[in-house]
């Protein structure tokens, strides 16, 4: 990906809502930061709704209704709360190879539950989408929030 250039993710790979949460049409990006190499995070502004998303080469991040956290090792994405069970899945993307640093990722709920996972960018096996829970049936989620404790 190069700047300057307008890409063209076409069907579900640049599907995503504007800001506003309506679904967006628009189907072309211009990239506004370039990751390095072929697997790595670059961002790019949609030049219809003009939002801001993350994007891989082939299209954008799974995860683009909610990312919910992001800084220049990993971005973290809601990718689907289900109520009924109370199921919050989480996708987890890295920016760079190697390790990212250690992460406690916190993910509170409007009942007041909180569930905290930690994240080790250090691990080869780490999970990179991991599932929280809260007990209270219909319950929803407030916030995720995650912070770097160490490298």
């Amino acid at each position: 990906m190069k700047l300057g250039i307008v890409l063209t993710f076409s069907g579900h790979d640049g599907k995503h809502t504007s800001s506003s949460g309506e679904n967006c049409a628009g189907r072309h990006f211009v990239p506004i930061t370039v990751g390095s190499g072929g697997a790595f995070t670059t961002y790019v502004k949609c030049t219809t709704c003009e939002r801001e998303l993350a994007a891989w080469e082939h299209g954008l991040m799974a995860s683009q209704q909610q990312v919910v956290f992001h800084d220049e090792h990993i971005i973290v994405g809601d990718a689907g709360f289900d109520p009924a069970d109370g199921t919050l899945k989480l996708e987890i993307h890295e920016k760079h190879e190697g390790s990212v640093g250690f992460y406690y990722i916190t993910v509170t709920f409007d009942s007041g539950n909180a569930t905290r996972i930690d994240y080790d960018g250090g691990n080869p096996r780490r999970v990179k989408n991991p599932i929280v829970q809260t007990w209270e049936k219909n319950d929803s989620v407030k916030d995720v929030k995650a912070v770097r404790v160490r490298d």
